[in-house]
């Protein structure tokens, strides 16, 4: 894993900039590198966010539990009350607690949606103010590119010189050769 890591920058640094030699290339660049994942947990806005979603969470999981225990002690009362009630008594308890177990599946589903686009939206804007920064650092102490070595998929670019994209060119050259 460590190797392939190694060799995704490797091929970056050889291609990131059309020069003579791909030696030469890469003793130009100056790559850093940061772990925007443990800067998102450690940054105070980031522990802030933290503290205002684990007590949405807090209060959501209350009033979850309470849902849930008023619904069980009305199925432990229906379960006292069924052997004495009419077939059409029971039968219309036993629909109105499937509606409230249905009621609490949903208002369950919409909780959980509820903190995973807070989660989301909360990550997206600290992770965009946070390539800014490094954006800043990079252009300041002249890197070529910094690199975000804390996702699971590897590195992901998060900041490179101007004059690095070389998606025209290949559009242009592939165009050619393919013939279209």
């Amino acid at each position: 894993m460590h190797l392939l890591r190694t060799l995704g920058i490797a091929a970056a640094l050889t291609f990131a900039a059309p020069v003579a030699s791909p030696i030469a290339a890469a003793a130009d660049m100056k790559v850093g590198v940061v772990d925007l994942q443990r800067a998102l947990n450690e940054v105070r806005e980031g522990e802030l966010a933290q503290a205002r979603l684990k007590g949405m969470y807090d209060a959501k999981l209350a009033s979850l539990k309470q849902m849930e225990a008023d619904l069980q002690a009305r199925a432990a009362e229906f379960e006292k009350q069924s052997a004495i009630l009419s077939e059409a008594a029971r039968q219309a308890k036993q629909n109105e607690l499937m509606q409230q177990q249905m009621v609490f599946q949903q208002t369950y589903m919409q909780a959980e949606g509820e903190m995973q686009q807070e989660l989301a939206q909360m990550t997206q804007t600290l992770v965009t103010k946070m390539k800014a920064v490094a954006a800043e650092i990079g252009k300041e102490r002249g890197y070529t590119m910094i690199l975000d070595v804390g996702g699971a998929e590897g590195f992901n670019v998060v900041y490179h010189q101007d004059g690095m994209d070389l998606t025209t060119e290949l559009i242009k050259r592939y165009d050619a050769q393919s013939g279209g």
